[in-house]
């Protein structure tokens, strides 16, 4: 496996190239050294059958990275806070979150909501049955692609990471 090392070379390729040019390497082991929140878990997302225990494996393993994490007050302990980003239609999108504990949930709040991933808008209880899960995964991205027709310029590793600063941005 190719895990922790430097791939400069191949962070502005689109990553279905990427992921060719590599068979069988996980993504997130290729580009782990670029993005902390990248960070392989030991098992390949393509192999998991378990995803609720990924879920928990990564969130446990964010809260203890001092770079996600810094000071982590512990588990729904941070403070209250609103959480803003720009919207498609260019509205600024009010959430609030009762516990920011960590850099990343200003992001990953976000994120997942402009996406259609937060807490009742997707079905979690599909996490049990992997083939559901999968499945989900791949209307999930052919959705998004058709709403957003993401060039190859932004399906790229790079493209994310150059994001950061816009998606921690507050509005």
């Amino acid at each position: 496996m190719e895990c922790g090392l430097n791939h400069t070379a191949d962070l502005y390729k689109p990553i279905p190239q990427v992921l060719a040019e590599h068979p069988g390497v996980d993504g997130y082991c290729y580009f782990e050294f670029h993005a902390p929140w990248m960070a392989y878990s030991g098992f390949s997302q393509r192999d998991n059958t378990d995803f609720l225990s990924g879920a928990e494996s990564a969130r446990v393993y964010m809260r203890s990275n001092e770079i996600m994490c810094p000071n982590d007050p512990g588990m729904n302990k941070g403070p209250a806070r609103e959480i803003k980003y720009l919207g498609d239609n260019g509205s600024t999108i009010t959430l609030f979150d009762r516990h920011v504990d960590c850099n990343h949930i200003n992001a990953d709040v976000k994120y997942c909501h402009a996406l259609g991933w937060l807490g009742n808008q997707v079905d979690t209880a599909l996490m049990t049955d992997p083939d559901a899960w999968r499945s989900l995964n791949e209307r999930e991205c052919e959705r998004l692609n058709e709403t957003y027709k993401f060039t190859e310029k932004e399906i790229t590793v790079g493209k994310h990471i150059d994001d950061q600063e816009w998606i921690f941005a507050d509005y």
